[in-house]
């Protein structure tokens, strides 16, 4: 199952669901909400999509999208076999949630015997999977707490999968449990921030599949003792400057605190930095004596993938889009829901992995062919969050969507 909420964890879902579907790379797509989840379908996206996080009164519009539930208590259990009733369903599949320790939600193991029962009583839903989440899975100092929580998970599972007459799958790995404990598999495991190039044990080993980038807007010199910027933060009192300013600010997810010079931006391969305040929908950055011009290239996160140039960056049009209207999507049958095995887990390699290249909406002219001064690599969302003491998840979700995903 692949994991694409958040916008695709900012990569944004729709292009990315679309790809995924298209080419067969996967088996099911993970959303949190019931929004995300009707947004995909509506524009044709067939794969069976389960919602982890529903809220109380959508069950009626996650029936008639078909979709899978999550259900995390009594509660909402009653409720979605009452919604199924009304819609004269039957077997409505849903996943069913165990808290394993994370205590976060989902039943727990005292309750286990009557949510037996409770499941023996319903005849218009039924599970199609139990599931639970690993706290720390990707911190070895807590891999005792985590094996705790696979082994409980085991225990639990068994008991309800033991209990039902029909098959029902199991699955408790995230991304760094996929990584770090193979053997806990079970019958699928869910690939989150791994699609996105960030490992638990080395994030050189996956590609860092998106890059954010816009182009200079403007060039300035400016004089010794002149100040750039709101609060006049941007000084030189170190001699003039040369500065560009570049259409991207905090209101696209480049975070403030990377202002005044704790943000460096690639231009012609050197790491420029930030000067002044990042404002909404600009900053500036320090070009120094670099041959940038207007028009060129400035790449603010990237990794190891090529940032295409203007000529050759695919944007796809309407012609190949996959946005097939709401008359031809193809509904899943409870018959066809996700029923991935152990051996068809869905675990991306490199070799198909999604590569979106996330560009800032304002096209770059085709200025960046000039020979490259230096060759320093490009920043990484991961180095951005080390920066900002955050993760990479909040990096990449915090691109706003205004910002231009283009895929190729």
């Amino acid at each position: 199952m692949a994991m694409v909420k958040g916008n695709g964890y900012g990569h944004g879902s729709l292009g990315l669901s679309s790809i995924l579907d298209r080419l067969h790379l996967v088996d099911a797509l993970g959303v949190a909400s019931l929004r995300e989840a009707t947004e995909l379908r509506l524009s044709g996206v067939r794969l069976p999509i389960s919602v982890f996080t529903p809220c109380f009164g959508v069950f009626p519009d996650i029936l008639k999208h078909y979709l899978i539930p999550a259900i995390h208590t009594f509660d909402s259990l009653f409720a979605f076999e009452q919604a199924a009733k009304k819609l004269k369903r039957t077997k409505a599949p849903f996943h069913l949630a165990l808290d394993s320790g994370m205590h976060r939600v989902g039943f727990e193991p005292a309750q286990i015997p009557e949510l037996i029962k409770s499941l023996k009583g319903c005849s218009a839903i039924a599970p199609i999977s139990v599931f639970s989440h690993l706290a720390t899975a990707d911190d070895v100092q807590h891999d005792s707490f985590t094996h705790s929580q696979i082994d409980l998970f085991e225990l639990m599972s068994r008991q309800i999968c033991d209990a039902l007459p029909d098959p029902v799958m199991r699955h408790i790995l995230n991304s760094a449990g996929t990584e770090r404990f193979p053997s806990a598999q079970f019958d699928m495991v869910r690939i989150g921030i791994g699609m996105y190039g960030v490992s638990a044990i080395d994030s050189s080993l996956l590609r860092h599949p998106s890059t954010l980038h816009c182009p200079i807007i403007q060039i300035k010199d400016i004089p010794f003792g002149e100040t750039v910027g709101y609060g006049r933060h941007g000084k030189t009192l170190d001699g003039a400057k040369r500065i560009a300013t570049l259409p991207i600010g905090y209101a696209d997810g480049v975070d403030r605190r990377l202002s005044q010079g704790k943000g460096r931006f690639l231009v012609h391969g050197v790491l420029a930095p930030t000067i002044g305040n990042i404002c909404m929908d600009m900053c500036m950055i320090d070009i120094g004596d670099t041959p940038a011009a207007v028009g060129d290239t400035v790449t603010l996160f990237g990794g190891n993938v090529v940032t295409p140039s203007v000529s050759n960056a695919v944007t796809p049009s309407a012609s190949n889009a996959v946005t097939p209207s709401v008359s031809n999507v193809v509904i899943p049958s409870v018959s066809n829901a996700v029923t991935p095995s152990v051996s068809n887990a869905v675990t991306p390699s490199v070799s198909n992995a999604v590569t979106p290249c996330v560009r800032n909406a304002v096209t770059p002219c085709v200025r960046n062919a000039v020979t490259p001064c230096g060759n320093a690599p490009a920043p990484t969302a991961i180095e951005w969050a080390n920066t900002l003491g955050t993760i990479p998840y909040e990096i990449y979700t915090s691109i706003a969507r205004r910002v231009e995903r283009v895929y190729s």
